[in-house]
């Protein structure tokens, strides 16, 4: 078995050598001789030692498989003699001794043999690889297309892409007319050239047919077949010849020779090489000459040996050279022109630059390089990935091995019970017959039932009425225990009262001297106001902020200040120092406690923690991310840590280590939501009202933010239905926001707090990302749990509403799936997806065509779910059931509002079946949620109603920059300016066709400048405060929208060097092809390349496209092309 495995593996390696020439096999081998004389012309094959060296001239393959050391021997002597390098094959390692493979090695030898793929032989190849000028490369290309192989990955992607811009530039630059290309391949390069008549040459019959096929309605092409020993240059003769991807697999020496020949004789001006420029680059790591088909030549000495007559030109070096890490997109090959000398241009022939070459060479290396790096590192986070969920399916098959071995004990716990079974049956004929005589026996007790059940029936009723009066004395019970509690909350507050602690000291004075002498000094501190010294500088605070923002600020920016230096603008830090001199001088205690008259009750006092307990309380607790956004100190359940986590930087704490992390990290605000569990379920049962709370932790948290002067938000996201049950909690704030604006007079009245305001849901850029109408499944999707017969109008709602929806296809994420709570009726059993955490079901949202809502709240003006929101801004269409939140706070369509089982009907059936209303529907969605329906929206509203100066950006400035050669251009740009819904960018036109004085009609921010003014601003933009820079062109049509979307990109897509509108179709996504002047970019990606390039058409691995909205290109301006990332 192993001798025919040998075999085997020995013919398929010949075969995949495909060499031509002598094939000699020395030693005594009759299976393996048979086998190769199968495959091996019978005048190729030769076997026996040679009889002189001259006989191995011709010999391409030496295979040694006899152990006679004095065969070996002597056929290494007839090698030594001969000018052959063939390669050697051994059958066994032990068959070259050391002393041998010296020899070897003197004559050009690679040494130690190695074994090709772990194959049961060993092979030895000569340095220079000698044997491939025998390969029939004729025969291997013809073989390869046949079979439906390609010309290889040169031809496809960004190199083909290189290769067509320089070659279409050259035929233009130079006025080409007639173009031969000896090695057409498969005519995918061709398709991408511009060339006014075009002659393709191939070796390959079967690939000259294809082309042929491709191309047959394009007159300008032709192909023929191409045979060096017969081929006639003189009936091709073209202006420029080109070989691509072509020399340097001209492995046979031969069809080399001929292959230039052929080339120089056939052009009449220029002959292009795409190749490597040395044969030494075989020795580079990853490059492989060692196929058959690849041998690198010295083609450079070649050419100014043999055709003296043709000057190298000009040298341009591959963009993308050749990479190891990623060989398909990378080449080794260079372009080199040649152009044919004559008497008149010898006294000005040029050559080519190979200072400039090289450099050239190395920077495209560096850059490369640098690809490389970005690629690898992206590599490793896929690999970490991969091994995260590895180490998950390695948990799952240690689970499955358990369950293997309860499944072998359960199987043999089967077999006990199989032995079982068998004593059972004899047992069950046994009872067989005492069932008949208790089926006899249980006739008799029926009767007695019947007597039984008549008087259970009285029994019943007795019960029934026991349980009335059970329930009325319950009730009483309650209220008599609800006004002994309202009568202890009374007593205490007497008992906290001025009066009360007055007759309680004049009642000690009656009875002590002591207390007597003193009463009058307790009676004047119950009557002795608190004083605060904190409204005056609040008062002045909010005096000096009204100024600022209303009267500082826009005066700035209109005399030409930027906006960035001006937001910023503080009290100086004498005036400073003075507030808090004076704050000082205000009341001061040792302990923090809960403001009075805040319905939290009592006074709540708190000791710090001494600093050894404080340090050991936040020892190991990661610090808050490193985002540059404000330290927050925060209690909040999961959803809305997801919600405002990356517009923050989040300090979470547990009820015990609060102040040590506040300590460590001074907030700028302490914010409270009306939270279940908090922070992990670390602050359970301490936000809302209880019988008895754990303890008095978010009192003293609350407290000492007062007395810091560190604001205190309250945010109740359960308003209106738990409004009750966190208003203890919303008396301890600052400022109190609720979800419900009609709330907002229930707190002012109960907790005596004025700062009370409407907060209501958002988006978060970071979670609710837009995604494209391709792609999403043709179904309705609803999310939440069954109400049926609770809530009995949101219930009926519900009904009708998914009936309708599960008409044409409905898919549902069940909050209780699983656990028997509240299930989903029968009818929606088929399309239950089970439940998922939130941040899992944030990523169904742009998986489905429409999404539907049901209101429990519908009186509200600003209180719905907050997954409408969500879902707009991932661009999905939300099908809702009526609410006033809804209707009010949104200036779009974006949300179908039915109340009707016909109107959801309607409306699930055209965002199912209309494309363009689905699309029209989803894109306001996104523009409307990320213009001003953000968290980060939300918290600049909460900064500004606490009066903090902290901010985040929403609306970052833009620099553009635009062109106009006409008067009718500069129209075209000042329309488009004046036209813009976003407003806070600045437009700078370089035009020759009018002055400043014409520009006083021109909107604000629009300026008139030099070619020199408009590059100088371009190369201080970022310094200057720009956040993107772009191009505008009046040729193409931009809509009042443009910037706007674009801006909004910049929120959910922050990672991106540059955003772009889709020329072609709603796409969402990276390397997409838009035009440059469709598009902003980070300012320093502008910079490296965009600001001299010409407006076409470019993809891009780091450009993010959106859709193809308020954008329409004049595709007749510019070339099409693809950038570099920037």
């Amino acid at each position: 078995m192993e001798k025919v495995n040998l075999e085997h593996e020995l013919c398929d390696f010949l075969d995949e050598l495909g060499l031509g020439g002598n094939y000699w096999l020395v030693g005594d081998n009759e299976s393996l001789l048979q086998a190769l004389s199968v495959r091996i012309p019978s005048e190729a094959l030769h076997t026996g030692v040679p009889d002189t060296s001259d006989v191995l001239d011709q010999c391409s393959v030496l295979i040694l498989s006899s152990s006679q050391s004095e065969l070996n021997k002597e056929v290494f002597e007839q090698l030594e003699c001969s000018d052959a390098r063939p390669i050697i094959i051994l059958l066994d390692d032990r068959l070259l001794p050391e002393s041998v493979q010296n020899r070897l090695h003197a004559i050009g030898y690679k040494l130690p043999p190695v074994q090709p793929k772990q194959r049961p032989f060993y092979v030895v190849e000569s340095i220079e690889l000698s044997h491939k000028k025998y390969f029939d490369v004729a025969g291997y290309w013809e073989s390869r297309y046949a079979s439906g192989r390609n010309s290889g990955a040169g031809s496809y992607g960004r190199l083909a892409r290189f290769k067509a811009h320089f070659l279409n530039h050259f035929v233009k630059k130079n006025k080409i007319q007639s173009v031969l290309e000896i090695g057409c391949g498969d005519g995918a390069q061709l398709s991408l050239a511009e060339y006014p008549q075009y002659t393709g040459l191939d070796i390959s019959p079967t690939i000259i047919e294809h082309c042929s096929q491709t191309f047959a309605h394009d007159s300008s092409k032709r192909f023929h077949v191409y045979k060096p020993e017969s081929f006639d240059p003189a009936s091709v003769q073209s202006e420029l010849a080109l070989s691509l991807d072509v020399i340097y697999h001209l492995s046979n020496d031969e069809v080399y020779e001929y292959y230039l020949k052929h080339l120089f004789a056939a052009s009449t001006k220029f002959v292009i090489i795409y190749s490597n420029a040395s044969s030494e680059q075989g020795n580079r790591a990853g490059i492989n000459e060692a196929s058959g088909y690849v041998r690198f030549r010295d083609v450079l000495s070649d050419v100014e040996e043999w055709y003296p007559g043709w000057n190298l030109v000009k040298a341009v070096p591959n963009s993308y050279p050749f990479s190891a890490i990623n060989p398909n997109n990378t080449s080794f090959a260079d372009f080199f022109v040649f152009e044919r000398s004559s008497d008149e241009k010898l006294a000005e022939s040029k050559t080519a630059d190979f200072d400039r070459f090289g450099s050239d060479k190395i920077i495209n290396t560096l850059m490369m390089f640098d690809e490389n790096a970005k690629g690898l590192a992206d590599d490793v986070n896929s690999a970490n990935k991969k091994i995260d969920v590895l180490a998950k399916e390695i948990r799952k098959l240690d689970s499955s091995y358990k369950l293997q071995d309860s499944l072998n004990q359960a199987h043999q716990t089967i077999l006990a019970l199989q032995e079982e079974l068998g004593t059972e049956r004899e047992r069950y004929n046994e009872l067989e017959s005492q069932f008949i005589n208790a089926q006899q026996q249980i006739g008799e007790l029926e009767g007695k039932l019947r007597v039984s059940e008549a008087g259970y029936q009285d029994v019943s009723e007795q019960y029934r009425q026991l349980s009335e009066q059970h329930d009325d004395i319950t009730a009483r019970y309650r209220a008599a225990n609800s006004k002994y509690r309202d009568g202890c909350q009374q007593l205490y507050a007497l008992k906290s009262s001025h009066a009360y602690k007055a007759g309680l000291h004049v009642k000690a004075a009656s009875g002590s001297v002591v207390d007597a002498v003193k009463l009058p000094v307790r009676l004047w501190r119950l009557r002795r106001p608190s004083r605060s010294g904190s409204n005056w500088r609040i008062n002045l605070r909010q005096g000096l902020r009204y100024i600022k923002w209303n009267i500082v600020v826009p005066a700035a920016t209109r005399l030409g200040i930027p906006y960035h230096r001006v937001a910023h603008l503080t009290l100086p830090q004498a005036a400073q120092r003075r507030l808090d001199q004076a704050a000082s001088r205000s009341s001061q205690h040792n302990s923090v406690k809960a403001r009075p008259g805040s319905t939290s009750g009592a006074e709540v006092l708190f000791t710090p923690p001494s600093a050894a307990a404080e340090e050991i309380s936040i020892l190991g607790w990661p610090a808050p991310s490193d985002n540059g956004k404000p330290v927050v100190l925060a209690v909040m359940d999961e959803f809305t840590e997801g919600c405002f986590g990356s517009d923050l930087r989040l300090l979470q704490p547990r009820p015990d280590n609060w102040y040590g992390l506040a300590r460590k990290y001074p907030p700028a605000m302490v914010f409270i939501e009306s939270a279940w569990k908090g922070n992990g379920g670390s602050w359970q049962y301490r936000v809302g009202t209880y019988n008895t709370k754990p303890g008095q932790e978010l009192q003293q948290m609350a407290g000492w933010a007062r007395q810091e002067k560190i604001p205190t938000v309250f945010w109740n996201k359960e308003d209106p239905v738990h409004h009750d049950k966190f208003m203890e909690a919303a008396g301890l704030a600052d400022h109190i926001f609720t979800t419900d604006q009609n709330m907002v007079d229930s707190y002012r009245k109960r907790t005596g707090n004025k700062s009370v305001h409407a907060l209501p849901f958002a988006a978060q850029p970071a979670l609710h990302k837009p995604a494209p109408l391709r792609g999403r499944l043709n179904k309705s999707c609803f999310a939440g749990s069954w109400y049926g017969n609770r809530h009995a109008e949101r219930g009926e709602a519900m009904k009708w509403l998914l009936a309708s929806a599960n008409k044409h296809g409905l898919d549902i994420f069940d909050r209780n799936h699983g656990t028997g709570i509240f299930p989903f009726p029968e009818e929606y059993q088929g399309g239950i997806r089970g439940s998922l955490p939130y941040l899992e079901l944030c990523k169904e949202y742009s998986r489905y065509r429409v999404f539907l809502n049901v209101n429990s709240v519908t009186d509200s003006p600003t209180m719905f779910s907050r997954r409408v929101f969500e879902l707009m801004a991932c661009g999905t269409p939300v099908v809702s059931t009526y609410a006033r939140g809804i209707a009010e706070l949104f200036d779009s369509d974006a949300v179908w509002l039915v109340r009707t089982e016909a109107e959801a009907e309607e409306a699930i059936h055209t965002l199912l079946n209309d494309d363009d209303e689905w699309r029209r529907r989803s894109l306001a969605g996104i523009r409307e949620v990320f213009s001003g329906h953000t968290y980060a929206h939300r918290l600049n509203s909460v900064f500004e109603i606490i009066g903090s100066d902290e901010r985040i950006d929403t609306t970052p400035e833009l620099l553009l920059v635009a062109h106009a050669e006409h008067r009718a251009e500069l129209d075209q740009l000042l329309s488009f300016a004046q036209g813009q819904r976003y407003r806070n960018f600045r437009l700078l036109i370089e035009s020759p066709v009018t002055s400043s004085s014409d520009m006083s009609a021109a909107p604000e921010k629009v300026e008139l400048v030099t070619a020199v003014e408009q590059a100088e601003a371009v190369q201080q933009s970022e310094k200057n405060g720009y956040q993107a820079v772009g191009r505008v062109s009046s040729s193409h049509r931009y809509g009042t929208y443009y910037l706007q979307d674009l801006v909004n990109a910049m929120s959910y897509q922050p990672e991106a060097a540059g955003w772009a509108k889709a020329c072609s179709e709603d796409a969402f996504s990276y390397d997409v092809d838009t035009r440059l002047s469709a598009a902003i970019w980070r300012p320093k990606a502008f910079q490296l390349e965009w600001l001299r390039s010409d407006d076409r058409s470019v993809s891009s691995s780091s450009l993010f496209c959106t859709d193809t909205d308020e954008f329409s290109a004049d595709h007749s301006q510019g070339n099409c092309g693809e950038l570099q990332d920037a």
